[in-house]
């Protein structure tokens, strides 16, 4: 409880002190831009957390087990999360501009830097997940102190150099790779998953996405015709690629989706099938 306490300050402070900083226009830019990146990173984090914390909770005298199921999720969840985050930033123009209009332009670097910040926070809370799976809510509380003291630095730093409200975005990335390095390296000795292990399992998704988000962006820039269609355009080339070069490697992550989508599909085709044959 005090962990989330402390949680909510944090996540607020930005607003205080851009809306003391800088003018009323830039603290719009920003909050609509956090609030568009909190509909897609806030939803995915915590529906990961309600479905895997009974599932770890449940094998969590299993050592073997837990560190399976552990690294199962880690790696699906970001299979999905990082090319959805990347791909925002990449679109964030013509999305912004066709969401709000014209005027709210400047709003789109922001949202890109939140965007990036974004990649990790499902990452970050799933780590700290396996603090409350293992009953251990003293170092939870204690990492996200450490965290906090953290971030409190790099904003002073940030304030103190004057490095603008890019620069005090900036640090909410920076914010999030640390806390990143933080959760992993604390829960890896609970699961026998370390931090190293993290980093090779996750790192061909990010350089594929990273990929896949430069395509997206260079199309948006060099094919001006029109907002809807380059958004439209740059989200059918954006899944094309990210899926095509994970099928081409063979990665397995796609067949678990498939595997979880199919019954639904199954489900939804023989309703459909079904109220045919009731209009018969």
């Amino acid at each position: 409880m005090f962990s989330g306490l402390i949680s909510t300050i944090y996540s607020n402070i930005y607003f205080i002190l851009i809306g003391r900083m800088h003018t009323a226009v830039q603290l719009g830019y920003y909050t609509n831009a956090v609030k568009l990146n909190e509909v897609v990173s806030d939803s995915i984090a915590s529906a990961i957390l309600r479905v895997t914390y009974p599932v770890l909770s449940s094998i969590q005298d299993n050592e073997e087990r837990l560190k399976y199921g552990f690294k199962r999720i880690i790696k699906t969840t970001n299979f999905i999360n990082f090319p959805f985050m990347v791909g925002l930033a990449a679109i964030a123009q013509p999305l912004i501009l066709l969401i709000f209009g014209e005027r709210w332009k400047p709003m789109v670097v922001y949202f890109q830097l939140l965007c990036f910040a974004g990649m990790l926070y499902p990452l970050n809370a799933i780590n700290l997940n396996i603090f409350q799976v293992k009953g251990k809510s003293d170092l939870y509380l204690k990492l996200n102190i450490v965290k906090r003291v953290i971030l409190t630095i790099l904003i002073t730093v940030a304030v103190y150099l004057d490095f603008g409200i890019l620069g005090l975005i900036g640090v909410c990335v920076i914010d999030s790779y640390i806390g990143f390095l933080i959760t992993s390296f604390f829960s890896g000795k609970e699961v026998s998953y370390s931090l190293i292990e993290q980093i090779k399992d996750l790192l061909f998704f990010y350089i594929i996405s990273i990929f896949m988000g430069v395509i997206v962006y260079l199309f948006g820039i060099y094919a001006p015709i029109g907002n809807f269609f380059t958004l439209i355009f740059q989200i059918i080339i954006g899944f094309v690629v990210y899926l095509g070069i994970c099928m081409i490697a063979k990665v397995q992550e796609i067949y678990i989706i498939w595997e979880l989508i199919a019954p639904i599909l199954k489900r939804i085709k023989t309703k459909r099938f079904n109220d045919k044959d009731l209009n018969y």
